[in-house]
């Protein structure tokens, strides 16, 4: 019984430990890039970014997520250490779903970032952006996120241990 409250108490304080993050992070405002240092100054912020879409319900805070998606692609669109290429054999989910390609973009920028030994890995970015996909759809299931057969099959692939072979079928 110990045993049993313990754990609870820990996910209870794992749940309002992510819950703070996300309430936490802002979008920044006014911002300029056209160095490659104004880039590299928003590193922290893009991965802070990453993470509050990943562990935000999609049914809550629509319009900050918005800003955050347009916040991610301004950065992405010209970032001189991120190259994310966008395969349609691979992210064929998108088609009528923005929120799945802006988290395979998402998933993609903060592999590299926190990789940068890999960050032009396109296997390893394609696989860090499929991961971070199935993730959040699995998780937003409940909170207005509509199924979608070609997700199914990656998180069924993912489960079954064949997610990375899949990848790699793809980029050839």
């Amino acid at each position: 019984m110990k045993k049993i409250k313990q754990l609870f108490i820990i996910t209870v304080l794992l749940v309002f430990a992510q819950t703070m993050f996300a309430q936490e992070f802002e979008v920044p405002k006014n911002i300029s890039l056209k160095t490659n240092e104004d880039f590299a100054k928003y590193e922290k912020d893009v991965i802070a970014c990453c993470k509050w879409l990943q562990a935000t319900p999609l049914n809550q805070e629509v319009s900050k997520r918005k800003e955050a998606y347009a916040f991610l692609l301004s950065w992405g669109s010209g970032a001189p250490n991120v190259t994310i290429e966008i395969s349609p054999k691979v992210v064929k989910f998108s088609e009528d779903n923005t929120d799945l390609l802006m988290m395979f973009i998402s998933g993609w920028a903060r592999f590299a970032l926190e990789n940068p030994a890999d960050n032009k890995d396109k296997h390893k970015g394609n696989l860090a952006g499929i991961k971070s996909v199935t993730a959040f759809y699995k998780a937003n299931l409940k909170n207005g996120m509509k199924k979608n057969k070609e997700v199914e099959k990656l998180v069924k692939l993912e489960a079954e241990g064949k997610l990375e072979a899949w990848v790699t079928e793809q980029l050839k």
